[in-house]
């Protein structure tokens, strides 16, 4: 029977509780009705629920398919998936993942307190991501420093790192973030430095005038304005499209007795209903969120925003969010085939995280300032690049190194890898590692 401290350490790293803890708090120091704060505290808590149920679904339609066409191309390689790779993280070194999250988190918040820049008062309320990074840091600090993964070293070390970059690096998203908020909430991920190259590319190719969103359709063609409708359309083509290419016998295998096509077209339908769900419960838990988050920024850092999920910013553009994650998936193939033809030494195979979650995102921003052609080239470029840098990060993650699975997004290999070269250099001169 699990102990009441790690009950209630299990309870507050779910983001659900975690954020409608944060509204509870910021109502409270608000001095709010009861019936205001109990409307508050659930609608953020199935606003969560929502998310997380609608990202689910995403991963959950695309994964198979995507799992069983890297296994048809009859290589070995890594598929960079976090919540696999963190899932075994955390069940073999739960109290390094866990203390070196909570010690980051502990200093974000004392960083926010004392530093004097507005643009770093940052609060990381993104609980599953930074739980995803503690992992990740555990892993290769033990590694570049040859120590124990459940050492004071290397726990202090991941937390000095975590709190650091969930603070420093939502200011160089605010930078670009401030366009489509208003500056009162900013990207709290793994995506932060990414997108701000993404950004610097979108500008260089394209023009925000030509607004996907505005992209003027014949009149017959004026639904596929509509987001939800576009996908619906879309998803089905390009599940069918793996599927061909997978073949009927494989999927046979997914799909039981359901016949092949069907079973694929469905996918492509829930898939679009997973991010019409994850869309409603955004803009549910964003509405009781930020007016809470006010309460305990006014009490505890004055000028201080939240740093939230990259899926709080799908809804700003969602045709830009589409040919993100189009453009996404295109760079994510050609990257697996660079790495097959050349015969890399290592394949990396699509990730459905990285095409859905960071493609959207670099398509929404892509869209705000490159317009259409800078939600293509932001998806294709950024995404192809990070594939092909996953062949550099995934050496560096020590215990988990040859285990098929490694950590996506862009920051992991724009920011974290080259930062874990240099201090695996660093552990071997000095003969640690």
């Amino acid at each position: 029977m699990p102990s009441v401290v790690t009950t209630i350490v299990q309870s507050i790293t779910q983001a659900p509780i975690f954020l409608s803890l944060v509204t509870l708090v910021g109502l409270l120091l608000q001095r709010k009705k009861a019936h205001e704060i109990l409307d508050g505290v659930i609608k953020t808590l199935v606003g969560m629920s929502m998310l997380s149920a609608g990202s689910s679904l995403l991963t959950g339609t695309l994964t198979p398919v995507i799992q069983k066409l890297n296994t048809v191309t009859g290589v070995q390689g890594v598929v960079p998936q976090n919540f696999s790779v963190y899932a075994t993280m955390l069940s073999d070194y739960t109290t390094a993942v866990v203390l070196a999250f909570l010690g980051g988190f502990v200093i974000n918040l004392l960083l926010v307190k004392v530093l004097p820049w507005k643009q770093c008062k940052n609060v990381y309320l993104t609980v599953h991501v930074a739980l995803i990074l503690s992992s990740f840091l555990c892993a290769a600090t033990s590694a570049a420093f040859g120590w124990e993964i459940v050492s004071i070293p290397t726990i202090v070390t991941s937390a000095v790192l975590l709190g650091c970059y969930n603070t420093f690096s939502p200011a160089v998203a605010r930078l670009y973030t401030k366009k489509v908020t208003g500056d009162a909430y900013t990207l709290g991920h793994q995506l932060q430095i990414g997108t701000g190259i993404a950004v610097l590319l979108a500008k260089a190719v394209g023009n925000p005038e030509e607004d996907a969103d505005k992209i003027k359709l014949p009149k017959g063609l004026d639904v596929l304005k509509d987001v939800t409708v576009a996908m619906c359309i879309l998803m089905p083509c390009i599940f069918i499209g793996m599927g061909i290419a997978i073949g009927e016998d494989g999927i046979s295998e997914l799909s039981g007795s359901t016949y092949w096509l069907v079973w694929l077209f469905l996918q492509g339908v829930s898939f679009t209903a997973g991010f019409t769900i994850l869309l409603a419960g955004v803009r549910m838990f964003i509405n009781q969120l930020l007016p809470a988050f006010k309460g305990i920024a006014d009490k505890y850092a004055k000028g201080s925003i939240p740093a939230l999920d990259c899926a709080v910013f799908y809804p700003v553009s969602g045709t830009g969010a589409m040919l993100g994650f189009v453009s996404a998936a295109v760079g994510a193939l050609c990257a697996m085939l660079v790495t097959i033809v050349f015969h890399m030494p290592i394949v990396v195979f699509p990730s459905p995280n990285v095409v859905v979650f960071d493609g959207m995102l670099l398509g929404v921003f892509g869209n705000k300032y490159g317009g259409w052609k800078g939600s293509i080239v932001a998806g294709f470029v950024m995404v192809f690049a990070v594939r092909m840098l996953v062949m550099v990060l995934y050496p560096l993650t020590g215990v988990l190194y040859g285990g098929g699975l490694t950590y996506s997004q862009t920051d992991y290999s724009i920011f974290w890898t080259p930062l874990f070269a240099i201090l695996s250099g660093i552990g071997h001169a000095l003969g640690l590692a």
